[in-house]
């Protein structure tokens, strides 16, 4: 889910954000504190500035020379998937929330 997150503030125009390598999981492996109360912040004003070109509409998977790569599981990807999509699972490209150390073009050969 962060890194859904991650990807609708980027395309908000939102700047300096980053994703935490591992997650909430390897964060506190790594013993590192956590709080459970939560953070109140002052009200501010936020005005967005999507960046229109970050979202693939149909038209633009259509009519360019473009790859979908589709991240779900295989057993969801056989169900159903965009015409032209490769499935890449995202467990093949990530290791308990850390991504794996190894090139794609290994990693699309195994799927």
């Amino acid at each position: 889910m962060a890194a859904y997150v991650y990807m609708i503030l980027d395309y908000l125009g939102q700047e300096k954000i980053r994703l935490i390598e591992g997650g909430l999981q390897g964060w506190t492996t790594d013993g590192k504190p956590t709080e459970s109360a939560p953070v109140v912040l002052p009200r501010t004003s936020y005005l967005p500035a999507p960046k229109s070109d970050l979202i693939a509409t149909y038209g633009y998977v259509k009519g360019k020379d473009v790859q979908v790569v589709d991240a779900r599981s295989s057993k969801e990807y056989l169900v159903g998937s965009l015409p032209g999509s490769e499935n890449i699972p995202c467990n093949y490209v990530l290791d308990n929330g850390k991504i794996k150390n190894r090139p794609l073009s290994k990693i699309s050969s195994q799927v």
